[in-house]
């Protein structure tokens, strides 16, 4: 994979609220040429201000493409010529039609603009006197209500201690946030775990998202989940315990030995630990909204959670760059947080998504519903769930990989990790007919979907990693799956890519 070098000069951010908007801006590698000799085209400078964001971006010569995902209805665009003779206009167009034109002035100039839902095209025309023209193309799409509203106020330490094991030494921090209560009892938890023997240092930072399924109450108030589990599982808050045993220890650990396992090598890496807990079994994606049916009421409340746990844990320890891993569930999350930071101008530098997501998933679970060995229970639909989580469940919004990378985004890399053999993406059904059209089993064809949207993409930092002979999760066990990871990591920080929450 290729080190991406264009990088955004400057940037300030003001304070979101759920009705700004929000923006995204990188160059892509679409060329325009020009003859010096009918006069300076360039730009020498293309703003985008949406509400309270402005974004500036890193002039590269002949690089005239750029791309905004906008969560609101209106964008001021202010642009520039190096020549201040030059002429400037520009139009707005949507599926092929113009929707607006005109001009921005002699030397540039700025115009505010209304941007459809959906995709929309915006060209600023630099006509020079002597004859020479460019085009700058700034590509919209427009998705509302990416950016999520949180507070970490009420985040308070309930615990600290000490752990010894392996020869080495590690400062735990169990912290709740006693803003947001669980499903059915308690609030969300989170652990930080400083890095190897030298806590307090500025470090990266390695947030990490664990597994645990996915449920919902129905009309009649039963809950529908997946395997074996019910109400209980993932509704209460997740002690100190839970987090310690059942994740950190869990997934760093066999027969009592060091395991060789992606979370294993963070913590010799000396990277700092983020554990957060899942306690609306909401696979970490829930904005606030009521929590449907739950005989507790209350809110669906998992990524404001998790974001807000984020926030507090790089304004409270020196934090260099910023990761996030999922597992199963925690796949999910890892990519909602990533996106939901994004929309805010934040961007995470890397995530590893355990568990290949695509909308595929849905026409397997339909197909073999009700069917012996699959992990749905009897009566589970996706639409009932997606009831549940609200804006991250909901198809018609284009905030799925395949369409967030289909629109052109790659301000985060995305690793997306699994077995061929996963249960979860049917593995042990029956090959579908369109699988078997194909040469796959059930979870090659579901990845196949992402696999030729991210190769579609010029340059892309994205990629699917499938292993043979491996199941559910392989980054929590001893698999070449750590050694993708590694290679991942390795080739984003080749780059010198910026600390996504610097001052």
């Amino acid at each position: 994979m290729e080190a991406r070098t264009h990088r955004v000069v400057r940037k300030r951010l003001l304070w979101l609220s759920p009705q700004l908007l929000a923006v995204a801006l990188f160059p892509a590698l679409f060329q325009i040429q020009y003859s010096c000799e009918r006069g300076n085209t360039d730009l020498s400078s293309l703003e985008v201000e949406v509400s309270g964001i402005d974004q500036i971006v890193n002039f590269i010569p002949t690089t005239t493409q750029y791309y905004v995902a906008a969560s609101g209805e209106t964008v001021l665009v202010r642009a520039q010529t190096s020549d201040p003779a030059a002429p400037t206009y520009y139009q707005l167009h949507q599926g092929g039609a113009l929707l607006e034109a005109g001009a921005l002035g002699v030397g540039g100039g700025e115009v505010t603009l209304s941007i459809p839902l959906g995709q929309a095209e915006l060209k600023v025309d630099v006509r020079h006197p002597q004859g020479g023209r460019a085009l700058y193309t700034v590509d919209f799409a427009r998705v509302p209500g990416l950016v999520v509203s949180r507070t970490s106020e009420q985040i308070v330490l309930a615990r600290s201690e000490t752990l010894t094991d392996f020869g080495l030494s590690w400062d735990l921090n169990f912290y709740r946030n006693t803003a947001y209560e669980c499903g059915l009892s308690g609030n969300y938890t989170f652990l930080v775990v400083e890095p190897a023997d030298n806590p307090g240092v500025e470090a990266p930072l390695w947030v990490y998202l664990h597994g645990g399924g996915f449920g919902y109450y129905d009309q009649e108030g039963v809950y529908h989940a997946v395997k074996d589990q019910d109400e209980d599982t993932f509704n209460h808050e997740e002690t100190f315990e839970d987090l310690v045993d059942r994740q950190l220890i869990a997934h760093t650990t066999e027969n009592g030995t060091v395991a060789d396992s992606t979370l294993t090598r963070r913590i010799q890496e000396r990277y700092r630990l983020l554990l957060v807990a899942m306690c609306d079994h909401d696979l970490y994606s829930g904005r606030g909204a009521p929590y449907l049916n739950n005989p507790n009421g209350g809110q669906v409340n998992g990524l404001q959670a998790t974001m807000a746990a984020v926030d507090y844990t790089v304004d409270n320890f020196p934090t260099s760059r910023v990761f996030a891993h999922g597992t199963s569930a925690g796949s999910v999350g890892a990519y909602t947080l990533a996106m939901s930071f994004a929309a805010e101008g934040t961007h995470l530098t890397g995530v590893v998504s355990d568990s290949v997501l695509s909308t595929r998933q849905l026409t397997l679970i339909e197909i073999f519903a009700g069917q012996p060995g699959q992990q749905y229970q009897a009566g589970y639909t996706y639409a009932g769930f997606a009831e549940k989580i609200g804006f991250y469940g909901q198809l018609e919004n284009p905030v799925h990989p395949e369409a967030r990378i289909d629109g052109g985004f790659v301000e985060v890399p995305l690793l997306f990790v699994g077995g061929i053999e996963d249960p979860v993406c049917m593995a042990s059904q029956p090959a579908i007919p369109e699988a078997v059209a194909e040469g796959l089993n059930n979870c090659e064809w579901q990845a196949e979907s992402l696999i030729q949207t991210i190769a579609a993409q010029a340059d892309s930092p994205h990629q699917v990693s499938l292993l043979d002979g491996e199941g559910h999760v392989p980054t929590n066990r001893v698999t070449p799956a750590n050694d993708i990871v590694d290679t991942f990591i390795t080739d984003i920080l080749a780059a010198n890519p910026p600390h996504p929450f610097a001052p």
